[in-house]
């Protein structure tokens, strides 16, 4: 398939399927992953995010400052450990 309709399907630039298409070829799958980034590790664990969008899938989502109920969950995330703001 060409790097234009790849991709158009997956709304990403025709410069990122050829980086990822070099990365696989090279690699294999092993290539695909994502590899360590510079600056400060990570705060936060894979599982601490995870639990964090359930939490907001769950709620209704993230709402804005001044919509309905957008100042309560601070207050929810404080009483759910795991969450981001969590015990």
């Amino acid at each position: 398939m060409p790097l234009t309709a790849v991709a158009a399907r997956l709304d990403v630039s025709r410069e990122m399927v050829r980086k990822w298409r070099v990365r696989f070829a090279e690699d294999r799958l092993e290539g695909l992953t994502d590899a360590p980034r510079p600056g400060a590790p990570r705060k936060i664990t894979d599982e601490q995010v995870a639990a964090q969008v359930r939490f907001g899938v769950l709620t209704g989502g993230a709402l804005e400052a001044g919509q309905a109920g957008g100042h309560r969950q601070p207050q929810l995330a404080r009483r759910r450990p795991g969450l981001i703001g969590g015990d």
